[in-house]
C-alpha cells in the first residue's frame, strides 16, 4: 500500500523540501527576537490556511466533518507555535 500523496513524487516538491530543510539548518543559531519572528509568519500563514479551508466549505468544496477534523489539527500546531514564540522571548 502506498502511503503517499501524488505531490510528493513531484520533482518540484522534493526540491522545495530540501530547501526547506537547507534553511532551517542556516537559521537554527537565529537569535531570539528573529525566531519570533518566524513564528509569528508561520502563525499567519496558518491562519491563512485556515481561512481558505473555511471558504472551500462555504463553496461546498470541504464537508463540515472535515473541516472541523483539519481545525482540530490547525489548533494543535497554534498552540505548538504559540509556545515556540512565547519560549523565544524569555
Amino acid at each position: 500500500m502506498d502511503c503517499h500523496y501524488s505531490f510528493e513524487k513531484l520533482e518540484v516538491w522534493q526540491k522545495s523540501r530540501k530547501l526547506v530543510k537547507q534553511i532551517y539548518s542556516y537559521t537554527k543559531d537565529f537569535s531570539a527576537k528573529d525566531k519570533a519572528r518566524f513564528y509569528e509568519v508561520a502563525y499567519g500563514s496558518l491562519l491563512e490556511v485556515m481561512n481558505q479551508l473555511i471558504i472551500s466549505n462555504d463553496l461546498k468544496y470541504l464537508k463540515k466533518e472535515d473541516l472541523c477534523n483539519l481545525r482540530h489539527k490547525i489548533d494543535e500546531i497554534g498552540r505548538m507555535l504559540d509556545a515556540l514564540y512565547k519560549s523565544s522571548n524569555s
